[in-house]
């Protein structure tokens, strides 16, 4: 009786399983056959340790849906959400960075009475306008404290949640991949809009992607592709060109 053994995902099978994912870890056009799995592993680590998990002022009121200015059911939710997403990026081995507002009036917006901790962050920057790679509103900083501590820690993309959408976590992303190259993308269940954004989230994700190519993922997604990329390194032979079939051993594996 004959049986099918159902064939293994190769590394080049999870990489096309999602085109915009492939695009923002640098997979693409990369002959994957031809490395052996020694190389291959060092080539997904290094694209995962140079991603960055980017919360972007993650304030206190956002986290309070009955705050009159800023909270929403979606905003406490996502704070919550963000609370849980944080560890588990960190735990793929990408980076978990914290930007927040010096402008913030509020004594307590990133206080210890706030659900989402600094400290459960590698790293933490304070910016004073929108963007976190602008120095003011009208001069575009290439040394941003951001833009330092990307290039310090070695950081090539980010992934952007935070508040709100469409106003700092998004121009954030925008320059970030404008003025900077950076490949980025939105972490659609860790980011949301508040009551004075004037448009509701999902209208500020699609137009991220519609007009600069910024597209979003859950987090579960990104996480997946990720654990999807470290199995199939470990499926990978140690040496493609030897471990490849000779013709005679096609034929004889086929009438097996």
């Amino acid at each position: 009786m004959f049986y099918y053994k159902p064939k293994e995902e190769t590394f080049a099978d999870v990489v096309n399983s999602n085109r915009e994912l492939a695009q923002f870890f640098d997979l693409t056009d990369i002959d994957f056959e031809q490395m052996s799995k020694r190389d291959l592993k060092t080539l997904v680590q290094d694209r995962i340790e140079s991603t960055a998990l980017l919360i972007v002022d993650p304030q206190v009121r956002y986290a309070k849906k009955d705050d009159i200015n800023f909270g929403t059911d979606e905003t406490e939710e996502v704070s919550d959400n963000i609370v849980e997403i944080v560890p588990a990026f960190k735990e793929a081995g990408a980076k978990a960075v914290f930007v927040g507002n010096l402008l913030d009036d509020e004594p307590d917006e990133y206080s210890d009475t706030h659900k989402i901790k600094w400290e459960a962050f590698d790293f933490s920057v304070y910016k004073t306008t929108a963007s976190g790679f602008k120095r003011d509103s009208s001069h575009r900083d290439p040394n941003s404290r951001l833009k330092n501590l990307f290039d310090e820690a070695g950081i090539k993309r980010f992934s952007t949640g935070g508040f709100d959408t469409s106003r700092c976590a998004g121009t954030t992303a925008i320059d970030g991949k404008q003025d900077h190259g950076y490949k980025v993308n939105f972490v659609r269940d860790a980011t949301a809009n508040g009551k004075r954004a004037g448009m509701s989230t999902g209208v500020a994700l699609h137009s991220l992607e519609k007009d600069y190519g910024i597209y979003a993922h859950d987090s579960s997604e990104i996480l997946d592709y990720i654990a999807h990329l470290k199995k199939a390194v470990e499926n990978h032979p140690d040496n493609p060109i030897e471990s490849k079939p000779t013709f005679t051993e096609n034929i004889l594996a086929f009438l097996k």
